[in-house]
């Protein structure tokens, strides 16, 4: 498998190949792991995983150039994400079914596209996502969780996890997708930060801008 510059082949005692970017953004792709089977319904099956995450600031104590935001607002803003993307990326559409008092189904249409999870929202901390069954042309899942290391400082660790191709593994595509979701993450936080300035409330406000 090529590699991009500034990456690294290491060895597991699990005997995986990975290829990791130093923190705090990380990029993994192991070949030979089993698909899921419990969960997402397949049969087992070798397949390549990428794993990778990246960290992006939120609020950074004394920097007056980043107007700061409170946890609760930061929260609100990453579960209308969850329910609603398209407010975040008009080129999608989502429906969602409540299957629990913190937890939904989502369908994602992306052109002719489209992709099933579960999403579990832990209140104030994370929302982890996961593909189902229904014929999603792949296995994916994510973390989104804030981190507050210290009074004032607020952050995200966004974590992404999906399997790949044959062909996917000859293209480097693990390169390209970490820096296409960090871009999207940073355009969420940007986004979630101006809703909350100009007062937009969580899902359901009738005064969302559309």
């Amino acid at each position: 498998m090529q590699v991009a510059p500034g990456y690294r082949i290491f060895c597991l005692a699990s005997g995986r190949r990975m290829c990791r970017l130093s923190a705090p953004d990380r990029v993994n792709v192991s070949p030979g792991g089993l698909r899921p089977t419990a969960e997402q319904g397949m049969n087992n099956a070798e397949v390549s995983m990428l794993e990778f995450e990246h960290t992006i600031e939120v609020n950074c104590p004394g920097d007056c150039a980043l107007p700061p935001i409170s946890r609760s607002e930061l929260w609100q803003g990453l579960v209308l994400r969850a329910r609603e993307p398209q407010a975040f990326n008009p080129h999608l559409r989502c429906t969602t079914r409540a299957t629990g008092i913190n937890t939904f189904e989502r369908t994602i249409e992306a052109g002719a596209d489209s992709f099933c999870e579960e999403v579990i929202l832990y209140p104030e901390r994370q929302i982890v996502t996961r593909t189902t069954a229904r014929d999603n042309p792949f296995s994916a899942q994510s973390r989104t969780r804030i981190e507050q290391p210290e009074e004032g400082a607020l952050f995200v660790l966004f974590f992404y996890q999906r399997d790949l191709s044959e062909s996917d593994e000859q293209s480097d595509i693990g390169v390209y997708l970490q820096a296409a979701y960090r871009q999207l993450d940073e355009d969420a936080i940007r986004r979630i930060r101006q809703m909350t300035k100009a007062g937009v409330e969580g899902p359901g406000s009738a005064d969302r801008p559309r």
